[in-house]
């Protein structure tokens, strides 16, 4: 009975994965109180893995992702890429895709994704191509950098925790990269020269229908310490970097 109950909740969870009736989260938790509540595992075996130093090292590279946008430093590789390929399409998707590797190696692959994609959508835009021919190799270059190190993937801490359990010695570091360093040679290049011609290049529903999309008027809040209180219009380069028109300035009240 308890394998068959473990049975059905498994099928449970891959409908409700495949369905996307309940986020991802969700239905890992409902899993875990489930098994919990059939008597399968104890409670304290429920909870047993949240103490774990893996799912704690995952969680502390949401934290650094987190902080890495807020604080502008994805915007700013953003902007060096730019810079960096010029409006070359192979020579933007090879750096980008070196970029994806070398974060990954010491990142999460899906963090690293997580936190380039923004300002690889930003770039698509500036060079009026479709994000989709950018947002493949962004994710193939992260999986392939996360094969470098034992910190670049999920899985590699996953099984490197379990390894004392058994009286083995963890991995190094390193101990990865004689292997995945040559992976990520070879998937760049293969992308560079062969895949690049297989990535779709579909453009967004607007643009797709022959519509350009419309411009919207916001209002901007810039907070007391920031940078840009120092700064003219001009060294702000709103229009350049984000596309932004200004069309007036507050200050105190007034418009000036």
């Amino acid at each position: 009975m308890d394998i068959a109950f473990i049975f059905i909740v498994l099928l449970l969870a891959i409908i409700l994965f495949v369905t996307e009736a309940l986020p991802v989260d969700m239905v890992a938790i409902l899993m875990l109180l489930s098994l919990a509540l059939g008597g399968i595992i104890t409670p304290a075996e429920a909870f047993l893995g949240f103490g774990d130093p893996v799912i704690v090292t995952l969680t502390s590279f949401f934290v650094i992702s987190a902080a890495l946008f807020n604080t502008g430093v994805v915007e700013d590789i953003g902007h060096r890429l730019h810079r960096l390929a010029g409006d070359g399409e192979t020579k933007l998707l090879v750096i980008m895709m070196l970029t994806a590797s070398s974060i990954a190696a010491f990142m999460s692959n899906v963090v690293t994704t997580a936190v380039l994609m923004p300002g690889v959508i930003a770039i698509a835009r500036r060079l009026k191509a479709p994000a989709s021919m950018y947002l493949m190799p962004l994710a193939f270059g992260a999986v392939l950098g996360g094969k470098c190190t034992l910190t670049g993937s999920p899985t590699n801490l996953a099984v490197n925790g379990l390894l004392p359990r058994y009286g083995l010695e963890p991995f190094a570091l390193f101990e990865f990269a004689p292997i995945g360093v040559p992976i990520v040679i070879t998937g760049v290049l293969y992308m560079a020269l062969l895949g690049s011609r297989l990535l779709p290049r579909r453009m967004n529903g607007l643009a797709a229908e022959g519509r350009v999309e419309r411009d919207y008027m916001t209002e901007l809040v810039v907070p007391p310490g920031s940078p840009l209180i120092a700064q003219t219009l001009a060294e702000a380069d709103f229009r350049g970097k984000y596309e932004l028109h200004i069309i007036g300035i507050v200050l105190d009240g007034e418009r000036v």
